[in-house]
């Protein structure tokens, strides 16, 4: 038994966030990495027959992400993920000069050099955002032009302050500010979707004067008669609550609804442990029970964790109408040439963590995530989601295509999965003599970037006369995310079949976190000990979910680890992601025993996750063995994950 062979927990990823949480809830990285069962079952299914109304790409959207001038990141990273909202106020900048002022009140409560570096990132962000071809809404944060921005230190005054003189609360300079910002804002002739008023009212690195007090609700009424007073059309947003609280939001609706400034927009953040949807439904239970009239609401600083696909699912399911990513460290961030000087938030080009800092062109699996997300269109209809997956359906005649997107809860899920289509016969243009064109992709979890999402399957599937479809595939590693596609046949009759994996556990997740020696699906031969499942080791992570292969021994030794498969006569072929430390005799993946050469393919020297293919693998004995083999000495490893075998055509 080897040592390294091991219970293991995936690394967390660094979660770096200008939202300061209250210490009660779970970070987002400490959710992912909750137990995991082992290998499960889950179905999932939609109905095209039953529309839920226009797709508006909810959950597309940043709070902060681009550059300070705007710029960056480029229009081919930006326009493919179709974002329609960013929110913020130039947080965390110091004065033009360089100087530790921080916005008005740095400044000493007027407009200065301070407040002028954020109201022009202010202009360029909105302009950016605003202007083809993101075409986008903008949500202006005033506390961080105020300069509460959790980085102004203590002993500041806040908007509204009592007045030394008269003991009465002063919101005189509170509207000098939000006045100057008005005048910049028609001056540059900005299109603001809403004004965000306070962030985190309960948190006192934002707001120090408590929530729901009395100087709160002042600051509040001002800031909105304020604003409607000179731009009747303006839409108000808040409270902005770092996390949803009926207790919390309670008293304000009551504030609101009796003092005439309810929002517009009704707007709190999320973090992806807790259900969007649920926390939407009770909103309007709560608006109802005050005969308040329902308005769109905005999550406008979510963590979706490495399970954005389910979130932004529950997003749909929730209706609510926008919803922004927050700013989170990404687990691939180079922070090499950070300085203190040089904060995390709020200039750097990252799209809210899609792309890592310090990596400007590397496309992640998030990235595809939302770009995939950014593809749907038309008209979205009906989910019923499983007890561990959920998904978003759209259809689009116009752009002859059906999508299902879906995602995976914080639960790890792997294993069996199961989509259901029904309503086919509603949408006739997706179909040819009874026929569907059927595509599933796979956009794994992986520690580097993804070149693109990966086909599972590609087919022509036959459609039962009251208009179903049911596709099983396998569900190969946890915080995966994968996407139906669904046109007409004759649309893209160039278009080859790929059938599905044929591999049982084919990335070896199915036997939990804990690490075996006779992972589900497999079979050994030689040295049956030096072949085992693992997590982390090192700098060494699985390509995907929390488990790899891996061939390694105390002293010399031979494996093959394999399976024997029974399969139609037909072209295939097997590809691998492979990585190892070098010196073996021998590394390498084997086709053989189907009625042609054994043939092989060597895994090549390197740490980093590389893929392997052996093509053209022509079955003609309804029999194949594929597997992967190594013979080394004491210490010389190599790793395998994300093995299939397909038939092709």
């Amino acid at each position: 038994m080897l040592t390294r062979l091991k219970p293991f927990a995936a690394t967390a990823a660094a979660v770096l966030s200008f939202t300061l949480l209250p210490t009660a809830l779970p970070t987002a990285a400490s959710a992912a990495e909750e137990p995991t069962d082992k290998a499960a079952t889950d179905t999932l299914s939609v109905d095209f027959a039953k529309a839920e109304g226009e797709f508006n790409h909810t959950g597309a959207g940043m709070h902060y992400g681009l550059s300070e001038d705007g710029t960056l990141p480029s229009d081919d990273l930006v326009e493919p993920l179709k974002l329609n909202l960013l929110r913020g106020g130039g947080a965390q900048l110091e004065g033009l000069d360089g100087s530790p002022n921080w916005g008005w009140l740095g400044d000493g409560y007027k407009a200065g050099p301070g407040f002028e570096r954020r109201m022009n990132f202010v202009v360029n962000n909105v302009k950016r955002f605003t202007s083809p071809p993101i075409n986008g809404r903008y949500a202006l944060l005033l506390n961080d032009l105020w300069g509460f921005d959790a980085l102004q230190g203590p002993g500041h005054k806040a908007p509204c302050d009592r007045s030394e003189a008269t003991g009465e609360f002063d919101c005189s300079n509170y509207v000098e500010f939000l006045n100057t910002i008005i005048d910049r804002v028609q001056e540059e002739n900005l299109d603001i979707y809403y004004w965000d008023v306070q962030n985190e009212p309960e948190n006192g690195d934002f707001w120090p004067r408590g929530l729901n007090t009395e100087q709160y609700f002042k600051m509040w009424d001002t800031a909105y008669r304020t604003i409607k007073a000179r731009l009747p059309d303006a839409k108000i947003g808040g409270p902005s609550h770092a996390y949803f609280n009926e207790e919390r939001l309670a008293p304000f609706l009551d504030h609101t609804k009796a003092a005439g400034t309810v929002p517009d927009i009704l707007v709190w953040h999320g973090l992806n442990h807790v259900d969007p949807a649920m926390q939407a439904d009770a909103t309007r239970r709560m608006l109802a029970e005050r005969d308040i009239p329902e308005m769109p609401f905005s999550i406008n600083e979510y963590n979706p964790g490495d399970t954005a696909a389910y979130y932004l699912s529950r997003l749909n399911e929730g209706r609510v109408e926008s919803a922004a990513r927050g700013i989170w460290g990404h687990r691939l961030d180079d922070l090499s040439g950070h300085t203190d000087r040089e904060p995390f938030c709020c200039t750097k080009p990252n799209l809210a963590g899609m792309i890592p800092i310090g990596k400007p062109e590397m496309k992640t699996d998030q990235w595809w995530t939302y770009a995939t997300y950014g593809q749907m269109s038309g008209t979205r209809y009906d989910v019923t989601h499983g007890s561990r997956i959920a998904g978003t359906a759209t259809a689009d005649a116009g752009k002859k295509q059906a999508m299902v997107l879906m995602g995976g809860d914080n639960s790890g899920f792997r294993g069996d999965a199961k989509v259901t289509i029904n309503g086919l016969n509603a949408q006739p243009w997706l179909t040819d003599g009874g026929k569907v064109d059927v595509k599933i992709t796979r956009i794994p979890w992986v520690d580097d970037k993804l070149e693109s999402p990966e086909t599972v399957s590609r087919q022509t599937v036959t459609v039962s006369e009251n208009g179903t479809i049911e596709l099983p595939f396998t569900w190969a590693a946890p915080r995966d995310a994968y996407t139906v596609y669904l046109t007409n046949p004759t649309d893209d009759p160039g278009a080859p079949d790929v059938g599905p994996n044929l591999l049982a556990n084919p990335s070896f997740e199915n036997d939990g976190n804990d690490g075996t020696q006779t992972p589900a699906g497999w079979k050994e031969d030689l040295d049956l000990d030096t072949s085992f499942t693992e997590g982390q080791v090192g700098d060494v992570r699985p390509r995907s979910g929390y488990s790899r292969l891996t061939q390694a021994g105390s002293g010399h030794h031979e494996i093959f680890t394999y399976q024997d498969l029974e399969v139609p006569n037909g072209t295939y072929q097997a590809t691998a992601w492979v990585t190892r430390g070098g010196g073996q005799l021998r590394s390498y993946i084997e086709a053989k025993d189907y009625g042609g050469p054994t043939v092989r393919t060597d895994v090549p020297v390197g740490t980093n996750w590389q893929k392997i293919t052996i093509d053209d693998i022509k079955v003609t004995n309804g029999r194949l063995t594929v597997g992967v083999a190594t013979a080394g000495e004491a210490g010389q490893w190599m790793s395998i994950d994300d093995f299939e075998v397909r038939r092709v055509s």
